[in-house]
């Protein structure tokens, strides 16, 4: 195989100015999930906060998915990600997660 030429960048092209990096913004609602959905875990280590997050992102990438299979394929891989997380532990002594949502998104009119 032939190594290839040159500095192997001359396919990107630089950002205009103003123009962003990030065009889409941070992922408010994928962190609003997690804010919610982390006290139900107890203290969770790093690697269990990035499950989280990541299943979070997944969930939020789903509502926003034009096509019903992706957000059925979203859905299912973050209810995969929380049920590994779920087996190490859930608190009891917390409300269901669908009460705290219904309650902290009532006010807004979404739908959860």
């Amino acid at each position: 195989m032939a190594a290839p030429q040159g500095d192997g960048l001359s396919h990107l092209r630089p950002w205009r100015k103003g123009e962003s990096g990030n065009p889409h913004g941070r992922a408010v609602r994928a962190i609003k999930l997690f804010e919610l959905m982390a006290p139900d875990f107890g203290e969770l280590s790093a690697v269990e906060s990035a499950v989280l997050l990541q299943a979070c992102r997944l969930m939020a990438r789903g509502e926003r998915a034009a096509n019903p299979n992706d957000a059925v394929r979203l859905s299912n891989a973050a209810v995969r990600l929380l049920t590994t997380l779920r087996r190490k532990r859930s608190r009891p002594d917390r409300p269901p997660l669908r009460e705290r949502l219904a309650a902290e998104f009532a006010d807004q009119g979404d739908a959860v």
